[in-house]
């Protein structure tokens, strides 16, 4: 089918208008020439967050704006309903100059955001097309307008931004009864089964392909990188952190806080004396296997991640089929920190079932072509991201996020939503880990020493 050149990126949401969605439909063949958009309707995108909050911007937390589209046409056929995804991010709030430490925060959360819109724009130009077993929303049209990138020191010095600008056109699944599910919702097996089977179609396409990577600009995921605080100066601050007896630091803080909007229940959980021996054990024993973790990380293979891989980015029909969407952080990492992270944020801890999920995963793998990579180097690889994981949250929540500053930063919608599910996700991890503990083979591996002692060093 011919294609007509593509229209100019739009800024705004009233950009998007009958006339633009003629030129853009038509630039990708997903109308015919002589087919045109008559009509244009929008509509909000009402979600539900896992606090039972409804929302009106689609449940997006990191700033692109999404909007339902219902469209008429004349002259010939086309979708019917379709979803927008856009971003000016030109028209974000200009930052204040003082005091400096918020500032260099700002300017790190704005680049690192900018980034997030580039990869998931090139990863539907770049990477879908050559995609085969992933199950995706299709796309009608994406694009994006840029420029060379600004430096760090532009945005400090003269709040300067990149005149970044993007949007996509997807099939609107909610006509075939897709619905979103709320970010930290635990997924029942069959939806999290479905999802894992999904994502090892997209490990297997990028597994151990160096020259691909190279091909595609990737780079490791940053997502999973900072979660797991095992690379470059976080790392070292882990590891310096960990050889104090920091748990009763941890739980003092933690054990009695209240947390608002919603009280989670790792304030109740941290008052347990199994979840107390877990921690401490943790603590005092990771520098007997804190080398051996790097160095499993360091040698594990390396494919293409979605990066953020989570039930809040799917969409699941009532006969649990799924779909994934939000590629803002895709890039090459590790597929058990992958799976860990998985886990963590959207699955209950249940040992017999993730077990079942390992296998049906890994079996994925295999099926889809990945043979040098068994499945007790797959198990193995799981359980040091999850305590690395754990570690990373516990050390964050003692560190940087003490009870003064949660509660003044739960006073905005978005970072209260976010908190809550971080405190969701520190409660599954620990619930695995004192399964881990209270099992001696693994308690033998993980969990040798049990009191705060020399052997910690």
């Amino acid at each position: 089918m011919r294609q007509t050149v593509a229209p100019p990126v739009p800024k705004h949401r009233h950009d998007i208008t009958a006339v633009w969605l003629t030129s853009a439909l038509r630039s990708t063949g997903v109308i015919a020439p002589g087919t045109r958009v008559r009509r244009c309707a929008q509509h909000a995108i009402v979600t539900v967050s896992v606090t039972g909050e409804a929302r009106e911007d689609g449940g997006g937390l990191s700033g692109p704006q999404l909007v339902r589209l219902q469209l008429a046409y004349e002259g010939g056929a086309g979708p019917p309903q379709m979803v927008a995804k856009f971003g000016d991010w030109g028209d974000k709030q200009h930052m204040p100059a003082w005091p400096w430490q918020i500032r260099l925060i700002q300017v790190v959360g704005n680049l690192r955001l900018e980034e997030q819109f580039r990869r998931e724009i090139l990863f539907y130009q770049d990477v879908r097309p050559h995609l085969q077993g992933l199950r995706l929303p299709k796309v009608y049209y994406v694009a994006m307008t840029d420029a060379p990138r600004v430096s760090a020191w532009s945005y400090v010095l003269f709040d300067t931004r990149t005149p970044l600008r993007f949007c996509m056109l997807m099939e609107d699944l909610a006509v075939d009864h897709f619905a979103a599910v709320p970010l930290g919702a635990s997924l029942p097996f069959p939806r999290a089964k479905q999802a894992l089977l999904n994502i090892a179609q997209l490990h297997a396409f990028g597994w151990q392909q160096s020259r691909l990577w190279t091909q595609l600009h990737l780079r490791p995921t940053p997502w999973l990188t900072f979660l797991r605080a095992d690379e470059g100066m976080q790392r070292r601050q882990r590891d310096k952190f960990v050889r104090t007896n920091f748990i009763p630091t941890f739980l003092h803080r933690w054990a009695q806080h209240p947390r608002p909007p919603v009280p989670a229940p790792e304030g109740v959980l941290l008052q347990e004396a199994a979840i107390v021996a877990m921690l401490t054990a943790l603590n005092a024993s990771f520098g007997t296997w804190a080398a051996a973790a790097a160095q499993t990380a360091r040698l594990a293979p390396q494919t293409i991640v979605h990066g953020d891989f989570h039930g809040g980015n799917h969409l699941f029909n009532a006969h649990d089929a799924c779909r994934v969407i939000d590629f803002q952080f895709f890039g090459t990492g590790r597929v058990a920190d992958e799976v860990a992270y998985f886990f963590t944020m959207s699955f209950e801890p249940a040992p017999e079932m993730e077990e079942e999920l390992l296998h049906l995963y890994h079996h994925a793998l295999v099926e889809a072509g990945v043979h040098d990579y068994p499945y007790g180097q797959f198990l193995h690889e799981y359980r040091v991201s999850t305590l690395t994981l754990l570690l990373g949250h516990l050390v964050r929540a003692t560190t940087f996020l003490k009870p003064s500053a949660y509660s003044k930063l739960a006073q905005n919608r978005k970072q209260a939503e976010l908190l809550h599910v971080g405190a969701l996700s520190r409660t599954r991890l620990m619930q695995r880990a004192v399964s881990w503990h209270h099992t001696p083979a693994l308690r033998h591996t993980f969990f040798p020493v049990d009191q705060w002692g020399p052997l910690a060093c």
